[in-house]
């Protein structure tokens, strides 16, 4: 089911200096339990398509068709040190006021389900980079989105945890069947997790090419095993290659 299309977005940004266009004609459709990685030079304004899909930040001309309710995974875990990991995961239900007992067992199922529920009375600082990555997902997903947003988020962790931190993510959320939008410098890792890939131009971003990488790896659903595909190198350089070009 279709639950976001982006139509023609243009977003440029106002100073005393003057104007910048960051977002040039840019569209997207995501359907549930899809992910669609965008990749792109420094500055090219993968982010800010995320923040104007959330909200944060108004189209300066174009249309955000979105039907449900949006989720947003930041770079930074953003767990707060001083509430335990039971307290951290009910800080999305306190704000969107859907603290129930109801969805408080199903936040506890959950943490369960991916294997945390023996450190749910653990303080942050007590979990390695990967566990609290994956904390922030659950929390992030206990107010049952619809559309996930991911920017960069396993840029903080180490080559080998972040490989096993994408295997797990990829499994939660093709498991909760939410339409995931993943920002990400990691060619690889946008490879290995998406079903289609965008890449970007320099700025003011324009898409310049779509990978259908679900179609490239057929049914590998598994991140690791789409790293030893015989194709996964030839794509990884190609969007390499774009990427260059950009420059």
């Amino acid at each position: 089911m279709e639950v976001i299309k982006l139509n023609h977005i243009y977003k440029t940004f106002y100073n005393e200096q003057g104007s910048l266009n960051v977002i040039e004609d840019f569209n997207l459709i995501g359907n549930s339990g899809e992910i669609i990685g965008i990749v792109g030079p420094s500055g090219s304004g993968k982010s800010t398509i995320l923040n104007i899909i959330s909200g944060l930040l108004k189209v300066t001309k174009g249309e955000v068709l979105l039907k449900g309710k949006v989720g947003y995974m930041f770079q930074k875990d953003l767990l707060m040190e001083w509430r335990n990991i039971y307290n951290n995961l009910l800080i999305g239900l306190e704000l969107n006021k859907t603290k129930s007992p109801y969805a408080i067992n199903k936040m506890v199922n959950l943490v369960e389900k991916y294997g945390l529920k023996e450190f749910l009375y653990s303080y942050p600082k007590e979990l390695s980079g990967g566990m609290r990555q994956r904390i922030s997902l659950i929390r992030t997903l206990c107010v049952e989105p619809d559309i996930l947003l991911l920017d960069e988020p396993f840029s903080a962790l180490d080559y080998q945890t972040r490989l096993s931190v994408c295997e797990d993510v990829y499994k939660i959320i093709k498991d909760q069947n939410t339409c995931s939008i993943l920002v990400t410098h990691d060619i690889g890792e946008a490879l290995s997790m998406c079903d289609k890939v965008i890449v970007l131009s320099n700025r003011p971003a324009k898409v310049k090419k779509i990978y259908d990488v679900k179609d490239i790896f057929k049914d590998i659903n598994s991140p690791i095993k789409r790293r030893s595909h015989p194709l996964f190198s030839q794509y990884f350089n190609e969007i390499w290659q774009e990427m260059r070009g950009n420059q």
